[in-house]
C-alpha cells in the first residue's frame, strides 16, 4: 500500500486531493490539532460517536503534509467545499473524481485507504505486519489485541472485531 498512497500524494489535483483527506472541510482546524503531534476526529463516525467521545489519531509526517496542502487549499474559505457546490454535490464531486484516479493508478475503493492507515497503524504498534499483510499473525497475543483496541478507537469503532476486516483475523 505505500506505492499506492505515494501516488495518491503526488497527484496534482490540490482542492479534490485535500478533500479526500479532510472530508468535512475543517483543514485548517485539523492542522492546528496536527501540530500538538494528534488531531480529534469528530465528524464521520459510526453513529455519530465522534462528537461525544474524543477520537485522537496521530499525525504522521505524510499526514501533516497533506493537511498542510489542505489548510492551503481551504484558503480563507470556510471549509474545502466550492461556494457552488451543495455538500451533496460536492461529495459525488469527489467519488467521481476518486473512481478516475483509482481506475488511473490501479486502486481499490476509496474505503480501502482505511485498511491500508489500520495496516500501516498495527505495524507501527504491534512491531509486526498486520496479519492481513504477512498472512499469519507474528506479534504476540497481547500486543495484538492491544494494537487493535487502538486501532479500533482510532477509526471510529467501539469494537475490535470490526478491526479484522482492516487488517486481518487474529489467527
Amino acid at each position: 500500500m505505500g506505492k499506492a498512497r505515494a501516488e495518491i500524494e503526488a497527484l496534482s489535483v490540490p482542492k479534490t486531493h485535500a478533500a479526500l483527506q479532510v472530508a468535512h472541510g475543517r483543514a485548517r482546524a485539523a492542522l492546528r490539532e496536527a501540530r500538538h503531534g494528534a488531531v480529534n476526529i469528530t465528524e464521520g463516525t459510526k453513529g455519530g460517536r465522534g462528537r461525544r467521545v474524543d477520537r485522537w489519531v496521530p499525525v504522521s509526517a505524510t499526514a501533516l503534509a497533506s493537511l498542510r496542502r489542505a489548510a492551503a487549499a481551504q484558503g480563507q474559505a470556510r471549509n474545502l467545499v466550492p461556494p457552488h457546490l451543495g455538500w451533496r454535490q460536492w461529495t459525488d464531486h469527489l467519488h467521481h473524481m476518486w473512481a478516475g484516479v483509482r481506475e488511473q493508478h490501479g486502486l481499490g475503493k476509496l474505503h480501502d485507504l482505511r485498511a491500508a492507515y489500520a495496516c500501516e497503524r498495527y505495524q507501527t504498534l504491534a512491531g509486526a505486519a498486520a496479519p492481513a499483510a504477512s498472512g499469519a499473525r507474528v506479534a504476540s497475543s497481547e500486543v495484538d489485541r492491544a494494537a487493535r483496541a487502538v486501532i479500533a478507537q482510532e477509526l471510529g469503532h467501539g469494537r475490535t472485531d470490526v478491526v479484522a476486516a482492516y487488517v486481518g483475523g487474529h489467527a
